[in-house]
Order: C-alpha cells, then sequence, then structure tokens
C-alpha cells in the first residue's frame, strides 16, 4: 500500500535512501507510511517523502533503518564516505 498518488521508482531526494538490496518486507513501512512507499510490484520499498531534520518521523525514520533485516536504509548523513 502506497501513501503516494503512483507508486515510486525512486528514492526521493534527500538524506535516506533504500538500497537495490531490499527485498520488500515492509519493515520500514510498518514504521512509516508516510516516508517509505512499495513499488507497484511490492518487490521493494522506497523513500517516498523525506522527513525534516530532527523531526518526530525523522527519529521514526531511524527507527525503521535499525529494524531493518538487510539494513536496506541508508543515512547519508552519517556515512563518512559519503
Amino acid at each position: 500500500m502506497s501513501t503516494t498518488d503512483s507508486s515510486p521508482t525512486s528514492n526521493a531526494v534527500g538524506r535516506y535512501s533504500i538500497m537495490d538490496e531490499c527485498d520488500g518486507c515492509g519493515i520500514c513501512a510498518s514504521y512509516s507510511a508516510y516516508s517509505f512507499a512499495a513499488s507497484e510490484d511490492g518487490a521493494r520499498y522506497f523513500v517516498a517523502n523525506q522527513p525534516e531534520p530532527g523531526s518526530e518521523e525523522d527519529g521514526i525514520v531511524l527507527d525503521a533503518m535499525a529494524a531493518c533485516p538487510l539494513g536496506c536504509i541508508r543515512d547519508d548523513a552519517s556515512d563518512p564516505g559519503v
């Protein structure tokens, strides 16, 4: 189930992204249907909306990142290689 008008085909521009290794388990969307949405075929998820830095939603995305079983959610702000 998507919260956007159409299924995303890439991550929204910003701090967070979901990597290609995503298997579509949906744990991220169970944390936030605002920030995460499934592709049309449900094979993977994307960041549909970037949260405002320091907002409650930002903390929820960080919780989803910690819960992702494949570690597919990337936080570019905490990646020194970016």
